[in-house]
């Protein structure tokens, strides 16, 4: 029996949120960086949207960050991208960010633990 059938839509939300954070994490490290690079365009994961437009199962469109990037193309994970203007980056911004994301992603590993303990006690229960 796959362990997803055990928890039901929990652990597609779990499943869910530690890969976003996982590419928001990416992201974030790649804004860091970059910061000194001239032109560079500052990207980011509207984490709760993306969550929410994956768990519903709607398609995404990413954002076109220039004119001539490719339109119309969804993401094979169907991330809500954000960019910001080339505005200069704030590195302590950055690193807020950062942490913030990291607990998004400990929360989320924390409940699959949870969730894996508590079907291992049920299982290990039957007689």
């Amino acid at each position: 029996m796959p362990i997803k059938s055990i928890f039901g839509k929990t652990y597609s939300y779990i499943e869910k949120s530690l890969d976003i954070a996982k590419q928001q994490q990416a992201f974030i490290s790649s804004n860091i960086a970059n910061m000194d690079t001239p032109g560079y365009t500052a990207r980011e994961i509207d984490f709760k949207n993306t969550l929410k437009n994956a768990m519903e199962g709607s398609s995404v469109l990413l954002t076109r960050t220039n004119e001539r990037h490719l339109g119309g193309a969804s993401d094979e994970m169907g991330y809500i991208m954000s960019s910001r203007d080339h505005s200069p980056l704030d590195l302590d911004v950055e690193m807020s960010k950062l942490a913030q994301n990291n607990l998004k992603y400990r929360m989320a590993a924390e409940a699959l633990i949870r969730k894996s303990a508590k079907a291992k006690a049920i299982l290990g229960s039957g007689g």
